[in-house]
């Protein structure tokens, strides 16, 4: 995760990092002509098509209909990241299992955003939201509380001693004035549904903003979840094993 350089991390434990746009209009987005666009700066387009059933009922009879739509995944191969572009969920998002700092996504972004401006493509988003799940690796129930601050750990050892536990998932959501912080922390347990005899660690952040939002305020917006999201970062990590990662 990336703040200010004082505080960025050299290094992580990320398994995926997602930054995602969820919008307030619904099909009034030129989709095509932004992907068009932007295209350009990635290295392959893949259509992929989604198949739903909508079920309608009436007093007499039920109606299913069968309702097909694509989504439009932009990969840049050598960066190992993608962009996706849903008309059906009325989003886009990047996604990335390579996560360094910020400019892992701002170029991308950057780019997203001067497209939409020279295309008269406007922009309101009903939802930014900044995902980091983060997987550390833990040999024994006394190690977590050298990777998780002590509150942590003492409630994650405490549930190992129920017979026959099998996952141990806790969670916990912040308000804070610039942002909202939903934090999942907790054993995720490889084997499962097996009972665990693995111990290695989840912490799940997604920092999101659900203001709606116009085009010319989303990289201060993004900023600002991002910072969100390093602090429930560093709040929820021990201090030593904090250090071993920058």
């Amino acid at each position: 995760m990336d703040t200010p350089d004082e505080r960025q991390l050299s290094k992580n434990s990320l398994d995926l990092f997602i930054l995602r746009f969820d919008l307030v209009q619904n099909g009034e987005i030129n989709f095509d002509l932004w992907l068009s666009d932007i295209s350009k700066h990635f290295d392959r387009t893949e259509k992929r098509l989604h198949t739903n059933f909508e079920v309608n009922f009436t007093t007499d009879k039920s109606e299913v209909n069968k309702v097909e739509s694509y989504d439009y995944v932009l990969t840049k191969d050598k960066e190992n990241y993608s962009m996706t572009f849903s008309k059906s969920q009325n989003a886009f998002w990047f996604e990335t299992t390579n996560y360094i700092n910020r400019d892992t996504y701002a170029k991308v972004v950057n780019e997203l955003i001067k497209s939409a401006e020279k295309n008269k493509i406007k922009l309101s988003t009903r939802r930014i939201g900044m995902r980091f799940i983060n997987n550390f690796n833990c040999n024994n129930p006394k190690q977590i509380s050298k990777i998780f601050i002590l509150d942590i750990a003492k409630i994650l050892v405490q549930r190992l001693k129920q017979n026959n536990i099998s996952r141990i998932i806790c969670q916990e959501e912040f308000n804070f004035d610039t942002c909202k912080v939903r934090v999942q922390y907790g054993i995720i347990n490889k084997f499962y549904p097996a009972v665990v005899n693995n111990y290695d660690l989840l912490l799940d952040i997604d920092s999101y903003d659900d203001k709606i939002q116009e085009l010319e305020n989303l990289n201060e917006t993004i900023k600002g979840i991002n910072h969100c999201a390093y602090n429930a970062f560093v709040s929820n990590i021990n201090s030593s094993f904090l250090n071993s990662l920058k």
